[in-house]
This record gives C-alpha cells, structure tokens and sequence, in this order.
C-alpha cells in the first residue's frame, strides 16, 4: 500500500500474508468477526496499523520491520508474535493482550491484559486505565501467572489493579506481575507501597520495589484474619445454681474489618474457578452453671 486507507472487515485467517504499509498509508482492520494473522504472516513498512471495531485481531507472525504506529480505536489487539518497532496506542475501551513483543505501549482509559509479554519500550498507563492479571500457578508461564516484562519505565499513574486467582496458593508466594528495568512511577489506584488487599478471600500484600528494586510484586499474606474474642452472659449478676448462657463472638479486628471493607471487589476468582473459603466468625454457646 502506497497510499490511502485498506479496510479489512471480514474476518478469518490469514496465512502467510504479506502487507507492505508505505508512509502515509493505512492498514485498518475493522469490522465486527475475529481476523488472525498467522504465524507465517508478516507486516512492513513506516505507514499506520489500525484497529477499528469490536473484534479481535491477532497477530501471531514476526513483524521486525514494521515501523510505523499501531492505533488500537476498538476491540482487541493480541500480539502472540513480535511487534517490536511499532509504538502501540491504546483508546478508550480497547485491551491490549497475549504472550509477545511489543515496542513502548501507551494506554489511555484502556485495559493492559497480558499472558506473558515483553514491552522494549516505556509502558504508560493513565489513571482510568487497567491492568488485569491471572494468577493460575506459581510461576509466570502459560499454565501459571501473567507478567508484563519492560525494558524502560512503567508508569502506572493511578490506574486499576485488576488481578484474579485461579488456583489455592500459599503463605509467602510471591507473583512478579510486572518486571522492570527501571523504577516503578506511580501506583495503583487504592494501593500503596506495602498496602494489604484481598483478591477474593486470600489476602496479598503488594510492593512496587520488588525483585531488584524495579519490580510490582505481590506476596500472599497469613490467611488467618486478626480477631477479637468478646464475651457476654445471658444473667448478670447471677444467682447460686441459676443456668446462666455464655456467649463468646469471634469477629476480625478493626483493623481486618478495614481491609475487608476497603479491598477491590474486582479482584475475585473466575468463574470456574475454586478458591480457599472464607473463614467466618465462631459463635461458642458453652451452657454453665454459676458455682456457689
């Protein structure tokens, strides 16, 4: 394409295509229907790759010599090959997602949703963008935990930490959501530096100076809430053989009831999915009698 605008709305698999951008033209991939790119497919020059409609488009092939900017207006853009020489710009509703390489990646008010990938450039997030994670497993592979790997700055800017746990994991596992070269800017929204938080019923800790300093790292706490123990007699004062009723009420500390109240309903289990329940509070209704 030397100049002008392409549209590509139907849909289907590519295989082993060949699109040349020139400067000043534009790749648009529109419509409503899911379109692939295989692996065996490939995108060059310095024009412009756009991502119009609701749909998903997938890139599965090496692109190394596409220079030019990658515009996401709608949908879905999953990178599963390499995209390494074209800044990525994400609007309003779309998500960026899969387990390739992508060049400095820009989002505003959209959603960061990635399996394993890896940004060479900066990452930037505004505050009404998200950032969503699956921990599935102990380690960031396909059947584990997501991470966005980024050689340069990430900028999370208040933005929303959306993570959800998908299999029972343990006191003091830790999950590199996002690994760095360089110091975090900015946290999520409602989590500061060592804030506890639930996702679902277990309870994490997270850490924006993780690994070698340069790291988002979260951490599972002790599942046992913090409680208090309160007490209370159906007759006081009591007379000599009269039955009196005890009633001792487990219940999480002010502390613990904060934590509950303030942590992210987002940050649930998926559906399908099983999670450690909740522990509850114990009522004891011991019967005594009131000794001489």
């Amino acid at each position: 394409m030397q100049d002008g605008t392409l549209s590509l709305g139907g849909g289907g698999t590519n295989t082993s295509a060949a699109y040349t951008i020139e400067t000043g033209a534009t790749l648009n991939f529109s419509g409503s229907a899911v379109f692939n790119l295989d692996s065996d497919s490939t995108i060059s020059g310095t024009g412009t790759l756009l991502k119009d409609g609701p749909s998903l488009l997938m890139l599965s092939g090496r692109n190394p010599d596409f220079t030019g900017p990658t515009t996401v207006n709608g949908g879905t853009l999953e990178v599963y090959g390499s995209l390494p020489h074209s800044p990525i710009a994400l609007n309003a509703g779309t998500t960026l997602g899969g387990s390739g390489t992508v060049d400095t990646v820009t989002s505003t008010a959209a959603t960061i949703s990635p399996a394993i990938m890896t940004a060479l450039g900066n990452v930037t997030f505004d505050s009404n963008s998200t950032f969503v994670v699956e921990l599935d497993g102990p380690n960031p592979d396909a059947g584990g935990y997501d991470q966005l790997s980024v050689t340069g700055t990430v900028d999370l800017a208040g933005s929303t930490l959306s993570p959800s746990l998908g299999f029972t994991s343990t006191f003091g596992q830790s999950f590199t959501i996002i690994h760095s070269t360089s110091p975090i800017v900015g946290q999520f929204k409602g989590l500061a530096e060592g804030a506890k938080f639930m996702i679902g019923v277990v309870p994490f800790t997270i850490t924006y100076v993780g690994g070698s300093g340069d790291d988002v790292v979260l951490t599972q706490d002790d599942t046992r809430q913090a409680t208090t123990t309160t007490t209370a007699s159906s007759q006081n004062p009591s007379d000599i053989g009269q039955l009196v009723t005890f009633t001792a009420t487990v219940a999480p500390t002010a502390e613990q009831a904060q934590r509950l109240a303030t942590s992210p309903s987002r940050s649930m289990a998926r559906p399908g999915r099983r999670c450690p329940s909740s522990p509850s509070a114990a009522r004891i209704r011991p019967r005594l009698r009131s000794r001489p």
